[in-house]
């Protein structure tokens, strides 16, 4: 605008002053050519102002960022303050509790301790215990005669008459001589409590039950049977010296397996006082 203003100013001087036309002419064109450069020089200058102004805007733009993360920074670094803070506190309640633990622990282990020493002396008191039971026991019996028996049946028996004794021949055990092989009797030498066993089975395959019973002096005592099946049996019977006993035969034609399936055995238990002779 104002170089427009300019030409006019002058183009108007020329028409009233035509002599100096041609300076005026050559003074327009520099000027001209001068504010073109200023124009030239005014742009370059307005680029740096517009890219300072950017620069300025990125350098606000990354402050921004810089201050969120001093802020996110700063809210970290409170956290971990905090939970360094909880840590130590947590710490020293551990350790208060740890301190009680060790405390806990010293009275326990005293009370062990004392415990141990109780029972110390309460093995002491067993073993004296001990000591005398098996002094009592080798006294009670000290006077008691060893007497103990074992016989099998080496060949099958058949036809068995009624109140035939069972004889076991094969014998493997006769501790006091009392058991008689030849008859199949115990004879007790010494009067006693006596325990005696038997395990009999029936000879051949058949589906009949044989009966017998254990006899003192030729009384009952208790039956027991043989069947294909082995059969058992156990008593307990107080004997006097000289008293008998034996398996005795019930039914008539009985049969039993031999080849060691059916035994006896017997054994005394205690020595007694002898019975009172009467009359």
């Amino acid at each position: 605008m104002y170089k427009f203003c300019i030409c006019i100013s002058l183009i108007a001087l020329l028409t009233n002053n035509g002599a100096i036309a041609s300076d005026v002419e050559l003074t327009i064109k520099d000027l001209i050519k001068r504010m073109d450069a200023k124009d030239a020089v005014i742009e370059i200058l307005v680029e740096k102002i517009e890219h300072l102004e950017g620069e300025i805007t990125k350098q606000q733009e990354v402050n921004a960022k810089q201050a969120k993360t001093n802020q996110d920074l700063t809210k970290k670094i409170q956290e971990l303050y905090k939970e360094l803070e909880d840590t130590v506190t947590e710490e020293q309640f551990d350790v208060t509790d740890e301190r009680h633990e060790v405390k806990v622990s010293k009275t326990k282990n005293n009370d062990l301790e004392v415990k141990i020493r109780y029972s110390e002396g309460d093995n002491k008191r067993n073993d004296n215990a001990s000591t005398n039971l098996k002094a009592n026991r080798d006294k009670r019996h000290a006077n008691t005669n060893a007497v103990a028996f074992f016989a099998k049946l080496t060949n099958h028996l058949t036809n068995l008459g009624v109140g035939q004794d069972v004889v076991f021949d094969d014998v493997t055990t006769n501790i006091g001589q009392a058991y008689n092989s030849h008859h199949g009797v115990f004879i007790a030498p010494t009067p006693g409590i006596y325990v005696f066993s038997a395990t009999l089975l029936k000879a051949y395959q058949a589906n009949t039950i044989d009966h017998f019973i254990w006899a003192k002096n030729g009384q009952v005592v208790c039956r027991l049977y043989s069947n294909t099946d082995p059969s058992g049996s156990t008593i307990v019977v107080e004997l006097q010296q000289g008293d008998d006993i034996s398996i005795q035969n019930v039914d008539s034609l009985n049969k039993l397996h031999g080849s060691g399936y059916s035994f006896i055995s017997g054994f005394l238990l205690k020595e007694t006082e002898p019975s009172p002779v009467v009359g």
